[in-house]
């Protein structure tokens, strides 16, 4: 299993790069890259999970793997990165906006899933709504930078795209496997794996994304893969698990989990409309809440 997840991590890695160098070469806005060429590319691990343990059955993984993984990427990701680059800025009004849509399309998938019987038709719906983000998206022109990348690159970047993808779908069948395999070994309902040890492994490339960004000073880029990645994981991917599975979640309550996320960006907006930043105190903050949490499902769920 770890052996899988570094084959994600790298695959998934060499995937966001080569679709960064397209975007560049063609000439897409630098938001656009940040908050859906990059966010969608490092989804890519979270969509192939959920969508081959559908496939297999077993959607407790998928969800576990969904909510596991929007909870990660902002009490984990987010914080990790805070800690090691001190803060990281709000640079525009447009940004706040932009998180607060981007949380609603987020937290609203999870709440539906609470008061309606998940079914294909809700999975469709949640795919339009993943749609609608990506075309308000694309109208944006906001941080426009030129980064030159020379028709060789381009080519190169285009071969690698598809064996990139093939490595992150066959990872991911491997870690849903082993994950399954696990669950039935220490009798841990398999809605656990995915909430913790798949969502860890399935949110290595926003954390190696958003490093990066900000180590380049790109902080709009890391805020973006993480609005990005919120909101693919509670459309694209929980859209595409209802919509390949016959099969309802079974044996697990949820609603800790929506609970947390809920909370956790609500804190999350509150800190960043008065601060315009967010600092190392609140990093450290979001990691004991998620540690607390972590214990709280397995007392809840094991």
């Amino acid at each position: 299993m770890i052996c899988s997840f570094i084959v994600l991590y790298k695959s998934s890695s060499y995937l966001v790069d080569s679709a960064t160098k397209l975007a560049a070469y063609f000439n897409l806005p630098e938001f656009v890259i940040g908050f859906v060429i990059i966010a969608i590319g490092t989804s890519l691990p979270e969509l192939s999970v959920s969508s081959v343990s559908s496939l297999l059955g077993d959607p407790n993984i998928s969800i576990g793997n969904i909510l596991g993984s929007n909870i990660v990427n902002i009490a984990l990701v987010l914080a990790i990165a805070v800690l090691i680059y001190k803060k990281i800025k709000v640079e525009s009004e447009f940004l706040l906006k932009d998180m607060f849509i981007s949380m609603g399309l987020s937290i609203i998938p999870l709440i539906l899933i609470l008061v309606i019987q998940p079914n294909m038709f809700l999975g469709l719906i949640f795919l339009i709504m993943f749609v609608y983000y990506i075309s308000r998206m694309m109208t944006q022109k906001q941080f426009r930078k030129g980064v030159e990348v020379k028709p060789r690159e381009a080519v190169i970047a285009g071969a690698i795209i598809i064996p990139a993808i093939a490595l992150v779908i066959f990872s991911s069948y491997l870690i849903t496997i082993f994950g399954q395999t696990i669950a039935s070994l220490f009798s841990v309902s398999s809605f656990l794996v995915g909430m913790s040890i798949v969502a860890l492994g399935t949110s290595l490339p926003e954390l190696a994304t958003i490093i990066v960004s900000l180590k380049k000073g790109y902080n709009y880029l890391a805020w973006g893969n993480i609005m990005g990645s919120l909101v693919a994981n509670s459309t694209l991917v929980l859209g595409t698990t209802l919509f390949l599975s016959n099969k309802q979640f079974t044996g697990i309550n949820i609603i800790p989990a929506v609970g947390l996320l809920f909370m956790l960006q609500i804190i999350l907006l509150i800190i960043t409309k008065m601060d315009k930043k967010l600092k190392r105190v609140d990093g450290i903050s979001f990691i004991l809440i998620y540690c607390f949490y972590v214990i709280l499902e397995f007392l809840i769920n094991a």
